[in-house]
């Protein structure tokens, strides 16, 4: 998986004449290590699977708003097995979020994602 931009949105994008804020939206960033791999993960979850147009197979079979949460855990296991080498140790939910812990690069980190989101 290779996702290194980050696209963050500009809150005075809405303005007319446009007024931006400096380093925020609008930029493409470059992210590495643990949050490329947060970008990576919230892609694979946020997208169907055979949606993705690199990789048909990428992607996620859960609607977290839509399911029990027995299977969005499941499904989040399996976005996670997509990433080489990246395990999931443990999904949990907490209010609006899904709370992952994930091992990579023999690294673990707990990435939190809102259900509305995705």
């Amino acid at each position: 998986m290779d996702f290194p931009l980050q696209l963050i949105p500009n809150p005075k994008e809405d303005r007319i004449p446009p007024v931006y804020l400096p380093e925020i939206g609008s930029n493409l960033e470059f992210v590495y290590g643990m949050e490329e791999l947060k970008n990576s993960l919230y892609l694979l979850l946020k997208t169907v699977k055979g949606r993705f147009l690199q990789n048909i197979n990428l992607g996620t079979t859960a609607v977290p708003h839509t399911v029990e949460d027995e299977f969005v855990e499941s499904a989040v296991v399996r976005c996670c097995e997509q990433i080489q080498g990246c395990s999931c140790e443990a999904v949990g939910f907490i209010d609006d979020y899904i709370v992952v812990r994930v091992t990579y690069q023999g690294r673990v980190e707990e990435f939190s994602f809102s259900v509305a989101s995705l």
